[in-house]
């Protein structure tokens, strides 16, 4: 179940299981939507049958609309999901193809494979076919391979390629699967039944397909105006900043240096700093989340043990005082910051200065020493180790 599995949402014992009864339900919608019909399936492009295009428009701005309001409620994380890369001629090149012996045969590689299980001996010659394709290809790829990484786009969105906010875009598609769906019924009444005007029975006589319009019209507003979970926490963030709505509990330079040198399995000591600055200089024990990454799934183990305080350093007080907000809201406990900010750490610990120091001569004493012990600690463990839950993307696809 891709992203989904072993977050919480559904466990990774039953993650397979819930798959295949999925992929059954799937295949036993789209043998009764009437995907295991060449005839019908070939009918898309002579214009006389569009069941394809409204079950993919439906498929489409169903995940889309399940995709954006699952990853605004946190259920969902999209760096989990990989985008699989846009290779532009291989895919145009493809598209041909795939487009040709899609009209000639009648069906795709999956309605193929649809068919296939219900012994249609046409879809059987057609997989065969394909089987022998992919085949040919494999076995040439190393001439094929200059073309198929030809143009290499990335994983590219299409609302990022058009200018427009991934919300705007979703509601359009809607939009334009709806009038899809109406102007193909509006076609099919005049090839087949060739009616002197066209008529709206579909919306008089069955309220269903109405109740459908308004159902698809009525998310396209709400995924229009749905943010992102990360702009939304990092409008929360702002909006606690500025009233100063918050109070941020901290440790002292002083304080975070006996902890350095009496470390405990209670604490845990988080540099939020970016990773080239970390890696010039990482104070014993800490590891490095960058302020960009602290949303991401990656961290949930480590950071949500709600018996471990958490100490966060930075460059940039309000920088941390961010980060703290943002992992209060993701539900962290017993988060601190330091006080001062790491340059000044750096200089009232580590390059401990006596003439400028407005410490006692105790404390002067006790810090310059405490500096020396972990100037050393840092050159013995240059590159903090933390081993973390590694999160593949989850890859899929028709």
């Amino acid at each position: 179940m891709g992203p989904l599995a072993g977050q919480g949402i559904i466990s990774p014992e039953f993650d397979y299981i819930i798959a295949l009864l999925i992929g059954i339900a799937f295949g036993f919608v789209l043998e009764q939507s009437g995907f295991s019909s060449a005839k019908r399936l070939a009918g898309l492009f002579y214009g006389r049958e569009f069941v394809v295009l409204r079950v993919f428009f439906t498929a489409a701005i169903t995940t889309v609309i399940g995709v954006i309001l699952m990853e605004y409620f946190g259920m969902l994380d999209m760096n989990l999901v990989y985008i699989q890369p846009t290779f532009t001629w291989s895919a145009i090149v493809g598209g041909v193809i795939m487009g040709i012996g899609f009209l000639f045969g009648g069906f795709c590689p999956g309605t193929s494979l649809c068919a296939v299980s219900i012994g249609k001996i046409d879809a059987m010659f057609f997989f065969g076919g394909l089987f022998l394709g992919v085949l040919l290809f494999a076995e040439m790829y190393p001439v094929f391979e200059p073309l198929y990484h030809a143009q290499n786009l990335g994983g590219i969105f299409v609302y990022d390629s058009l200018g427009m906010s991934r919300g705007v875009f979703a509601a359009l598609l809607i939009i334009m699967a709806v009038m899809a769906f109406v102007v193909t019924y509006f076609i099919e009444q005049y090839i087949l039944k060739k009616p002197k005007k066209f008529n709206y029975e579909f919306i008089t006589s069955k309220p269903y397909h109405l109740a459908g319009i308004v159902i698809a019209l009525f998310f396209a507003g709400i995924v229009a105006v749905t943010p992102t979970r990360k702009d939304s926490i990092m409008k929360y963030v702002e909006h606690t900043i500025s009233q100063k709505t918050m109070s941020f509990q901290k440790v002292s330079s002083v304080e975070l240096t006996y902890l350095l040198l009496n470390p405990d399995n209670q604490t845990l000591y988080i540099d939020i700093r970016n990773p080239q600055d970390f890696e010039k200089l990482a104070l014993p024990g800490f590891v490095n989340i960058p302020f960009e990454s602290i949303m991401n799934r990656e961290w949930e183990d480590f950071l949500g043990d709600a018996t471990k305080k958490k100490i966060i350093i930075s460059n940039d007080t309000l920088l941390a005082q961010k980060a703290i907000v943002i992992m209060t809201r993701l539900g962290y406990k017993h988060v601190y910051m330091l006080q001062d900010n790491f340059q000044k750490f750096q200089a009232t610990v580590l390059q401990f200065d006596a003439a400028h120091s407005k410490f006692s001569k105790t404390e002067q004493e006790y810090i310059q020493k405490a500096g020396k012990e972990i100037l050393l600690l840092i050159e013995k463990r240059k590159k903090p180790i933390l081993e973390k839950k590694v999160l593949s993307k989850a890859k899929g696809g028709c």
